[in-house]
């Protein structure tokens, strides 16, 4: 899929670690905050409202790294963190 793509695409260009600080998945919104060597940084998503399940969570902390196994999951909550 171009998504796919377009994620191992950042992860090649990616010169650094980077750590997911925090995260926070809402009903209309998902943001997330990154820290790597020149600090932190924010993304914020639109979240569709049928794209949250109801009793599923996030297994593990999720890392920058994963993003494709991410994408590729079919827990919906990994693919909005995706």
């Amino acid at each position: 899929m171009i998504v796919d793509e377009a994620a191992k695409r950042v992860l090649e260009v990616l010169d650094e670690d980077l750590d997911v600080t925090d995260l926070c998945i809402g009903v209309r919104y998902t943001y997330a905050i990154v820290k790597g060597r020149y600090g932190l940084a924010m993304g914020v998503a639109h979240t569709l409202l049928s794209d949250l399940p109801h009793g599923v969570w996030l297994e593990e902390k999720p890392k920058v790294n994963d993003i494709v196994d991410y994408i590729s999951s079919c827990n919906m909550l990994y693919k909005i963190v995706g």
